[in-house]
């Protein structure tokens, strides 16, 4: 993290939240291959560059929707939103300032099926 002199504190504080977010969205994906048994980070995965700015909610990597997608593969069942998702999702870091945005975010990333009213499970997968 690069800071300066002439750097406001809330972008100083900006940078950091996206950079903790890169390695929390890093951590989920070495979590999830301890998981499967992979002992070794594939070249592949240590080769690609970091993204840096801000992840848009809902869009196609971005690390909430598919910390999300963990979540909800690992309870095996569709999960309300705002008293089960949401909570995991801030207890690994990922924040929302308005809670509404979860349902949205999670609809437009294209990954999830409302199953019932707040309620979400993952496309394809048992509703």
């Amino acid at each position: 993290m690069y800071l300066s002199k002439e750097m406001p504190i809330g972008a100083a504080i900006g940078q950091l939240k996206r950079e903790i977010a890169e390695r929390q969205a890093a951590l989920v994906v070495l979590e999830t291959l301890v998981e499967k048994g992979v002992s070794s980070v594939p070249a592949s995965a240590s080769s690609q560059p970091v993204k840096r700015g801000r992840p848009r909610l809902g869009a196609a990597g971005s690390t909430a929707v598919d910390a999300a997608v963990i979540i909800v593969r690992e309870a095996g069942r569709p999960m309300h939103g705002l008293s089960e998702i949401l909570p995991e999702l801030e207890r690994r870091g990922h924040h929302y300032s308005h809670r509404a945005s979860l349902a949205s975010s999670l609809l437009k990333s294209g990954k999830f099926v409302r199953t019932a009213p707040g309620t979400f499970g993952l496309k394809g997968g048992p509703k």
